[in-house]
């Protein structure tokens, strides 16, 4: 094992910011990342010992621990910390993602002779439409060498890519703007051959291979032409009614009987008329105005809150959380939020834009009217969060 020492990802490394703390278990903030990823995104995790930041002595030694299904395992060095000891950056290998699920990884801190674990972090793993077949699934302890290597490969690999990207730009929006038509350029091309082969069929004459075998091009046409007019023969209180009015029919007639309230269609098999029992009552469905409803409904539970820089109080603030546990924290923003009471239940969407202002954010609970937001470390701007609000 390596002490851990200062490290600074590659510019084009894809960073992923997060937290852990020695003593408090909040829920932790999910991770997304997608089976067989080899980019080897690089993870930011803040320490925190009790809500407060903690800073890792100069020896000490830190290691990611992550159980995978089957026994198996991954333990690895962390790359290295920051300037000020209280960030370390955590390399996500390959192996890390060959499952796809939830995950659990911890951190492991070697100091002064004793080992501390870290709140679990949350790594979502999602999984892969393309399963690879040659990549084993297997444990693994890297050395801090190895992963340095592979990030900073990654990197550069990543930072290849966006080169590749920019200078093809223009293509690519061409492309992108014409996706629609690419992709049904295939379809379009077989529909055109088959009218042509159709056009052709009928040019010649051969209506062997058509419908309307043995009648000429005017009676066939003729007869589709009448069978759509007298397509619906209209409403009839009953069955009796509608026999009366039309003993007889062509395939496609269908009429409404209202003692059934179903659609009737004339069966030339049996020379009838046929009750299909399909309703013809729309009862059974939402109407517009019931789905604007229902729409609106449910866009209203989300809320779009904004907490300005200048918002946040300094102060000693207690939370009690539903265990009976509480927690203390030194700021405060409190920010009005319509339809929000002392009884809503509130939590950060997954449609939050994560960035480090909206991280620092420790805990938040509903008032009448208001959200409070509380902090040991008030972001030094504005932190925009969507929260889903329930009663």
């Amino acid at each position: 094992m390596s002490k851990v020492t200062i490290y600074s990802p590659p510019s084009a490394a894809q960073v992923k910011n997060c937290t852990a703390d020695f003593d408090l278990r909040r829920a932790p903030v999910p991770i997304n990342l997608v089976q067989f990823d080899k980019t080897i995104p690089i993870l930011a995790v803040a320490l925190y010992k009790g809500g407060t930041a903690y800073k890792l002595p100069e020896d000490a030694e830190a290691n990611v621990r992550m159980g995978k299904r089957n026994n198996l395992y991954v333990y690895n060095p962390v790359l290295g910390c920051n300037e000020g000891r209280n960030l370390v950056y955590v390399a996500v290998t390959p192996q890390m993602t060959t499952q796809d699920g939830v995950f659990y990884p911890i951190l492991e801190v070697l100091a002064d002779g004793g080992v501390a674990g870290t709140s679990p972090l949350q790594l979502v793993i999602q999984r892969n439409p393309v399963q690879e077949g040659d990549l084993e699934d297997t444990s693994e302890a890297q050395t801090l060498a190895d992963l340095a290597s592979q990030a900073a490969a990654s990197a550069n690999a990543a930072a290849d890519s966006a080169r590749i990207v920019q200078e093809n730009k223009d293509a690519i929006q061409s492309a992108n703007a014409n996706m629609e038509a690419i992709k049904a350029a295939p379809a379009n091309a077989t529909a055109a051959a088959a009218s042509a082969k159709e056009a052709r069929s009928w040019a010649i004459g051969d209506t062997a291979s058509r419908p309307g075998e043995g009648m000429d091009n005017a009676k066939y046409y003729a007869a589709v032409a009448q069978q759509v007019s007298q397509g619906a023969v209209g409403w009839y209180p009953n069955y009796k009614a509608l026999y009366a009015a039309h003993d007889t029919g062509y395939d496609g007639n269908w009429a409404i009987v209202g003692d059934t309230d179903t659609i009737w269609v004339w069966d030339s098999d049996i020379g009838n008329w046929h009750d299909t029992s399909e309703s013809s009552k729309f009862a059974n469905y939402y109407d517009k105005t019931q789905i604007d409803a229902l729409l609106a409904a449910m866009k209203s539970k989300f809320k779009t809150v904004t907490v300005a820089a200048s918002a946040w109080t300094s102060g000693d603030y207690t939370v009690s959380w539903d265990d009976g546990s509480t927690s203390s924290y030194n700021t405060c923003a409190t920010v009005t939020v319509a339809g929000v009471t002392a009884d809503s239940r509130i939590a950060v969407s997954d449609r939050t834009r994560v960035t480090d202002a909206v991280r620092m954010i420790a805990a938040l609970e509903p008032g009448v009217g208001v959200v409070k937001f509380y902090a040991n470390s008030a972001p030094s701007a504005a932190a925009t969060f969507i929260l889903e609000v329930s009663q």
